[in-house]
């Protein structure tokens, strides 16, 4: 008995640390929000689209939209923007009352972006080290309930836990050779929000066939089911709203919508917006008017996926990838996936958590880093951690002009450090020699 309890010492700590550190997720966030009185302002219009898609009517159809909002005593909503696909999935909570839906997936929400976690840590930890990855969860999962972020995603009722999940299954799917897996989660990501089809072009540009074919499979059939319920008519009225989304223009710009330079849209183009040519009560640096603010931001936009396409564009070869080439472009495609699109709302940036903490963990264990550079990488991943932690009021009367849109846009700098931490890191993956812990040749 007295040797099998320091063998077991660190399992138990590690589970004091995660029971730990969950606990504070759900008693600083969940628990408050759920008894509190939440915005729920995108909830509302994925629960009135699932509920419209329920009763054999369009969600693009705004009247209706109107009508059923109306009709729920909700107030002001914003647009469905998303394929039938989604609420579609979501069409079981819309035949609950609006709060018990909002509450419940609330804690849905919660609950996938803690098992995004859960899966991440022991699939780090595998090879013995169960403890630590453990109390590697604890911590994200308390750093997690410190995130402003996380609170807005919560509070508002957005898609990031599952998001999240989807990302890490991609990465356990394609570094497990469960390709199926991989296939699964990416055409689930790419239909249920746009942005995650992105991998795609991934697989594409890598010309990794197999997870490809998966891909391809699941893809087709979520579009037969999605076709067979909603019908070939409603997806086709979700092509219009897409195109409102181009740079520099906002749906529901007829409504008085202005999304594209909300303070609390963190992308590119917000950003340029408001430097250039000012909205939203915010003062240019140099009023140079809103067709300059979306050139540049077209270019800004190429030299991100220029930089993707560059750092990727080496193959995998017939061993397959090393690991810490995998995870170093999974990172790319993760990051570009939230700068690319003319929307990424400060929330978007809870899907980075998995990313930074895989980010850290593979740092300490790369072998293509000297101890220098482990250090340096460390500190950075850190430092974008808490750009996206930090709680700021994006929309406060500081941050209007001057240096204030520097603060007012912090989720975007936190991005966008992610993302070149992610270009750093894939160089220096290439430069190390490849070592006998490969993702295996069958990725291919």
């Amino acid at each position: 008995m007295t040797r099998r309890i320091p063998r077991s010492l660190p399992l138990l700590l590690g589970a004091a640390v995660a029971a730990a550190g969950l606990a504070t997720l759900h008693l600083r966030l969940v628990a408050p929000l759920i008894r509190g009185e939440p915005s729920f302002n995108d909830f509302k219009h994925l629960w009135l689209g699932a509920r419209l898609l329920h009763l054999g009517q369009s969600p693009y159809d705004e009247q209706a939209l109107f009508a059923l909002a109306a009709q729920h005593g909700l107030g002001g909503i914003n647009p469905y923007v998303y394929l039938p696909f989604t609420g579609l999935v979501l069409t079981p909570l819309s035949h609950l009352p609006f709060g018990a839906a909002a509450r419940l997936w609330l804690s849905l929400s919660a609950g996938t972006l803690a098992l995004a976690l859960m899966l991440l840590c022991l699939h780090l930890a595998r090879r013995g080290r169960l403890g630590l990855g453990l109390a590697v969860l604890g911590a994200a999962a308390a750093w997690a309930s410190q995130m402003m972020p996380v609170h807005r995603d919560l509070s508002a009722g957005q898609l990031n836990g599952p998001l999240a999940l989807a990302s890490v299954a991609i990465l356990i799917g394609l570094e497990r050779r469960w390709l199926w897996l991989a296939g699964l989660a990416i055409a689930f990501g790419a239909m249920f929000k746009l942005s995650p089809g992105l991998f795609v072009l991934w697989l594409l540009w890598k010309r990794a066939w197999r997870p490809l074919a998966w891909t391809a499979l699941f893809s087709a059939l979520f579009a037969l089911w999605s076709l067979a319920l909603a019908g070939w008519e409603t997806h086709r009225e979700f092509l219009p709203l897409l195109e409102q989304m181009r740079i520099g223009h906002s749906t529901w710009a007829h409504h008085g919508m202005a999304f594209h330079v909300d303070p609390a849209n963190q992308a590119i183009g917000s950003f340029l917006s408001h430097i250039f040519a000012g909205a939203s009560e915010t003062k240019p640096w140099m009023a140079l008017g809103q067709g300059v603010a979306n050139a540049l931001t077209f270019g800004a936009v190429l030299v991100v996926l220029g930089a993707l396409a560059v750092a990727t564009r080496r193959a995998w070869g017939p061993d397959g990838p090393p690991t810490d080439v995998l995870r170093a472009e999974w990172t790319l495609v993760v990051a570009g996936s939230l700068l690319l699109p003319s929307l990424m709302w400060d929330h978007y940036s809870v899907q980075l958590i998995p990313v930074i903490l895989a980010g850290i963990w593979s740092t300490a264990e790369s072998p293509s880093m000297s101890t220098r550079a482990r250090g340096v990488a460390t500190v950075l991943w850190v430092s974008w951690a808490l750009l996206l932690t930090v709680w700021v009021l994006h929309w406060g009367e500081g941050m209007r002009s001057g240096w204030g849109l520097l603060a007012m846009s912090i989720r975007l700098w936190g991005v966008l450090g992610v993302f070149c931490l992610g270009l750093w890191w894939r160089w220096k993956a290439a430069e190390a020699p490849r070592e006998a812990e490969n993702v295996p040749p069958e990725i291919r």
